[in-house]
């Protein structure tokens, strides 16, 4: 996978996460009449052949998006509480050093929760420790190397993040993890 797939996967993935869709619809059509202008320069020079670098690298981009609209079309919590400050929570948004972020998405049942944590860097993050709200099963529901990724984490106790609890993540570079929970109930977050 290239170094600009990683940075649209980068780009996209918090798009899908963050409150108001705006950002996404912009986004799209501004890719899509670039790849309408680099097809139309393409089809010149032959570059999108089935077996050239861009043709493949197109079609990884395409099955990541659709993999992001089925994961928001199937989680309640990135859309029935989008407006309200009770269906967002983050977990940290000021690593600095690392440029790891990571937040909670909240549906209103408590059911199928997601917990996002996004890599903004070249360097991959091995076993890197996020502050958990709830002691209970993640499952990875969307992953940008969901090949080597854990599938499942398992949850540590141990302040971090301003939690009693946390899970360790392994981060590709330019990498997201998503996991999904389940918990009504979650821990508040004390100050850190």
């Amino acid at each position: 996978m290239s170094r600009q797939e990683e940075d649209t996967k980068a780009e996209i993935s918090p798009m899908m996460t963050e409150q108001g869709r705006e950002e996404l619809y912009l986004y799209s059509l501004r890719k899509m009449a670039e790849e309408r202008a680099d097809s139309d320069r393409a089809a010149l020079t032959g570059l999108y052949g089935p077996k050239s670098f861009f043709f493949k690298a197109n079609e990884c981009m395409q099955q990541f998006t659709k993999k992001c609209m089925k994961l928001y079309s199937s989680y309640p919590c990135l859309y029935a509480t989008d407006y309200k400050p009770e269906g967002f929570a983050w977990i940290n948004a000021n690593d600095v050093d690392n440029s790891v972020y990571s937040f909670i998405r909240i549906s209103p049942d408590g059911k199928k929760n997601l917990l996002f944590v996004l890599n903004f860097t070249p360097v991959a993050r091995k076993q890197f420790r996020v502050g958990v709200p709830a002691d209970c099963k993640y499952r990875l529901v969307l992953g940008s190397h969901e090949k080597t990724q854990a599938k499942q984490l398992t949850v540590d106790k141990g302040d971090c993040d301003g939690y009693s609890h946390s899970v360790l993540v392994d981060l590709p570079e330019y990498g997201i993890a998503v996991y999904e929970f389940t918990a009504k109930q979650l821990e508040n977050k004390t100050r850190i």
